[in-house]
């Protein structure tokens, strides 16, 4: 936990990245292999009815890493796009997916989700809503991949463990696939000669995972206790200090 400092609040950050190597005119006697692995990027959206409350509409992005036989391994969240004024609902979760081919361009998917999250107007409201904090997803369906992206729809059953949330609906979803270079996690710092990039990459490429507790100091609100964040943030780097 962070100890007091003078300002209006304390940040204590810890973060998770993963990145390519930047390209350099010339090598150094230290090269590192790269290898390319698949991934891609999943946004979803759906409608959930809320019991004695407006529908809530939670719109998905996830960014998984594909392995072999169909199956990746992700991370992302939801929050409200059009619906439910609920005070900053949020979640987040890791997910499980994969996907079998059909026929042609067809193909089927199912997963599972499990995470947290919650908001709320109030404190009441939001125990009505997220109940513990505490939730799961899962979903199947069937979607068409087209040259550069694939388009679907599932069936999802969203629940909220102790709360009104809890349903099956219609999980409209859009997936985008891309590929990345990476190198050994002991390569980190050395640079790699213009070669040795796979053509295509122009840049420096990550993801980042961050946990942030917010200290407050005499908070004027209802929720005067420690705040606890989590964010997922994707970046491009064209130059270096520029994404």
């Amino acid at each position: 936990m962070a100890s007091k400092f003078p300002s209006a609040f304390v940040v204590v950050s810890a973060a998770l990245g993963v990145g390519t190597c930047l390209a350099a005119p010339e090598p150094t006697a230290a090269t590192p292999a790269l290898t390319r692995e698949q991934g891609m990027v999943m946004l979803d959206y759906e409608v959930i009815p809320v019991p004695g409350l407006p529908s809530i509409d939670l719109a998905g992005f996830h960014f998984f890493r594909k392995f072999d036989h169909g199956i990746s391994l992700g991370v992302g969240g939801y929050a409200p796009l059009l619906r439910g004024d609920y005070g900053g609902f949020m979640t987040f979760d890791v997910t499980a997916h994969i996907e079998r081919p059909i026929h042609g361009r067809w193909f089927a998917n199912a997963g599972l989700s499990l995470g947290g999250g919650g908001g709320g107007k109030s404190a009441e409201q939001s125990k009505v809503l997220s109940g513990t904090g505490g939730y799961a997803k899962v979903y199947g369906g069937v979607g068409y991949a087209f040259d550069d992206f694939s388009v679907g729809l599932n069936l999802a059953r969203f629940r909220f463990t102790n709360s009104v949330i809890s349903h099956t609906q219609p999980n409209l979803f859009v997936q985008i696939p891309f590929s990345y270079p990476v190198g050994s996690y002991a390569s980190s710092g050395l640079r790699v000669p213009n070669a040795e990039v796979p053509a295509g990459d122009g840049g420096e490429t990550s993801v980042r995972l961050g946990l942030d507790n917010f200290r407050q100091r005499n908070p004027q609100g209802s929720n005067k206790g420690t705040i606890n964040l989590v964010n997922l943030q994707y970046s491009r780097y064209y130059r270096s200090n520029n994404y």
